[in-house]
């Protein structure tokens, strides 16, 4: 068995695979619904083969930069893992995992998002993280959030729209950094709405003469072509993939997109800085699901992620995190320092707002924001 990066050229014969494991007949592809792991470029993703040649096992990986605050986060997401049934249960997957995370590592990564929470990635130290909420709006809780409804325009996103687009989901609080290509290409193969059967459509809210406020990208379940089926869904859930905007556009056009589909509920998941939408819907009198955010976290390079969080002794000022001999972080300040732990307890320290790491009372940390990672982008 020979595990290694992939090759450009071998990258369909992943494409395979993983169609083979994910995908039924008649199905969208893989290579189709994530072109950054699966079209000729730049490959990060690593494979295991057999001694004939062929691909056996898959773990695909995809550099990204969050914009946090203040700071800058590289990272890989990880996605597609796939073994061939023949080979599952003789650890390939855990080897895998080994050398994407050497990978990581070496290209200056501090963290790993996983797009699952199997023991694979547990085992590894993999964690939930940060914190978000899960928002169902229904039609009267629609009907109390509607304000000055008039002054909007809805319609469906066009491609003149782009650059507005893109500018809007830059000002969001803890965002991928996306580019106006990346950006284009998740709305064009709609991943999240793809795997869970959604139909999915992009949205804008407009004041007619000022230009776009909001955008939302919203995924419909797909009607089902069995008579039987159809007349059992009494109801209709829609799901919020993505959104960004100004508070009132975006609670307006949540409210459109409810009665304009004609849905049920419509549920969003918000993480916590988002607070003025957040306090917006729960006046509304929105149910509420309180979680972490989507997928787990695996820290790649605990130094790494210090400094990429200007936590280090050269940018830190009050408050900063050293490792010890024994490779346990701690938290310095003027008061002196306390142990923080391992990397479970530096991702609640730094990504939790409700974090129960013992910080000084005079000194206390910013939460560092992160995207729901469950949106249009995802991996």
């Amino acid at each position: 068995m020979e595990f290694r990066q992939m090759k450009e050229h071998e990258l369909k014969q992943a494409a395979v695979l993983a169609n083979n494991v994910f995908r039924k007949d008649g199905e969208i592809q893989m290579e189709e619904i994530f072109p950054a792991l699966f079209q000729p470029g730049v490959s990060h993703s690593y494979g295991a083969f057999d001694q004939y040649g062929d691909i056996v096992s898959f773990m695909g990986m995809v550099p990204l930069i969050i914009n946090s605050g203040s700071v800058n986060l590289s990272a890989f997401s990880i996605g597609a893992v796939c073994t061939h049934p023949e080979y599952r249960g003789q650890g390939i997957a855990s080897r895998l995992l080994s050398l994407c995370l050497q990978h990581a590592k070496d290209a200056g990564a501090s963290l790993l998002f996983i797009s699952g929470d199997k023991s694979l990635y547990l085992r590894a130290g993999s964690v939930y993280f940060g914190k978000s909420t899960q928002f169902i709006l229904d039609p009267p809780a629609a009907r109390h959030l509607v304000s000055e409804q008039n002054l909007w325009n809805f319609r469906d996103m066009k491609p003149e729209d782009i650059f507005a687009m893109h500018d809007l989901i830059k000002s969001q609080t803890g965002t991928i950094q996306w580019g106006l290509s990346d950006l284009q290409q998740f709305i064009g193969t709609s991943p999240m709405a793809t795997l869970y059967g959604l139909t999915q459509y992009i949205k804008v809210a407009e004041i007619p003469g000022e230009g776009i406020s909001a955008f939302a990208a919203i995924g419909i379940p797909r009607p089902d072509s069995s008579p039987e089926q159809h007349q059992e869904q009494t109801s209709q859930v829609g799901t919020v993939i993505e959104w960004a905007g100004s508070n009132k556009a975006v609670t307006a056009l949540l409210s459109h997109l409810l009665s304009h589909f004609n849905l049920s509920s419509l549920e969003i998941n918000l993480p916590w800085q988002y607070t003025q939408l957040s306090a917006s819907l729960e006046e509304a009198g929105t149910g509420q699901i309180p979680s972490t955010n989507a997928g787990t976290l695996l820290v790649a390079d605990g130094n790494t992620l210090i400094t990429q969080s200007r936590l280090d002794s050269v940018h830190g000022h009050d408050l900063t995190i050293s490792i010890d001999t024994e490779g346990t972080y701690i938290l310095n300040s003027p008061d002196g320092a306390s142990v923080i732990g391992g990397n479970a307890e530096l991702c609640s320290l730094l990504f939790d707002p409700d974090t129960e790491i013992t910080q000084p009372s005079n000194f206390k940390l910013k939460t560092l924001p992160l995207p729901y990672m469950y949106g249009l982008y995802f991996i």
